[in-house]
């Protein structure tokens, strides 16, 4: 079955779907979104995705005439159209195409829905963990999640040139501070006590599950990471949409607490596990 997505009023294959050559997505990056998945065909925490996604589009100026129940909606609907036994679902809001030649705005945003299949990460990830390093690089606009990832992905290209087997790169400020992953919010375990960032990243909507899920199970501090707090680091791990619960095995070839997965992050991931497939 091909899959239906939404684009800009209709629905069609997605083979078939066709985006404006001149729309500022595509000619100056200029748009957000959000990827939400689903548990048992129902889609987890759709409302505060799309929370974020409006607030993401107020950071970039983008002008929208949809309230949070309109692109549910069409999200609803659009994953009715799909028959996957598990989907991930991608909500972009674009420019737009600006109707004057030299203008960088236009009043009339883009909206696509975007489903596939789920395509979980592989289970030895979660049992022996993934492999990081570090790029002293900054997102530009943090707490939007926009279309612009090119600091982070140039930094996660010359991260596997390095090492092929590196699955994420956290990102290091100019303050020598561990802010978050190309894609994922990062968190470390030392002596029993739970550190996450807290300012100049996205706060990611796994993250803040994770941190609910943490709180009557142990301490939990919520600051800024120095980079050399990662070779004292007991355990880590990455968090995502898609990715839930990752612990990280090793930090630039440095092996984290005993490699694996720690106690504490395992115990995080049975919880999320838990909430999500009772």
């Amino acid at each position: 079955m091909k899959p239906i997505c939404y684009i800009n009023g209709q629905y069609v294959p997605l083979d078939e779907a066709q985006v404006p050559v001149t729309d500022l997505a595509l000619l100056r990056g200029f748009g957000v979104f959000e990827t939400v998945r689903t548990y048992g065909g129902e889609l987890f925490r759709l409302e505060d995705h799309l929370d974020r996604l409006l607030r993401s589009a107020g950071l970039i100026g983008l002008n929208l005439p949809w309230t949070n129940a309109d692109l549910a909606a069409v999200v609803h609907e659009t994953l009715e159209k799909n028959a996957f036994p598990e989907t991930t679902v991608r909500v972009v809001l674009t420019g737009g195409s600006p109707g004057e030649k030299f203008s960088l705005m236009s009043e009339k945003p883009g909206l696509l829905v975007l489903p596939s299949p789920l395509k979980p990460y592989p289970p030895d990830c979660y049992t022996q963990g993934v492999r990081v390093a570090t790029a002293d690089v900054e997102r530009f606009l943090p707490e939007a999640k926009t279309l612009f990832y090119l600091p982070g992905l140039l930094a996660l290209q010359a991260a596997r040139r390095a090492d092929a087997e590196i699955n994420e790169v956290l990102m290091v400020n100019r303050h020598g501070c561990v802010t978050e992953g190309v894609i994922s919010n990062l968190f470390l375990i030392r002596d029993g006590v739970l550190v996450t960032p807290g300012r100049d990243i996205l706060p990611g909507i796994t993250r803040q599950v994770i941190l609910d899920l943490a709180e009557p199970r142990m301490e939990v501090k919520i600051r800024d990471i120095r980079q050399e707090e990662l070779s004292g680091a007991d355990e880590i791990f990455l968090s995502g949409t898609v990715r839930e619960v990752m612990p990280v095995s090793h930090v630039n070839g440095e092996a984290v607490g005993q490699g694996g997965c720690g106690p504490l992050t395992r115990a995080l991931m049975d919880a999320l596990v838990q909430l999500t497939r009772p």
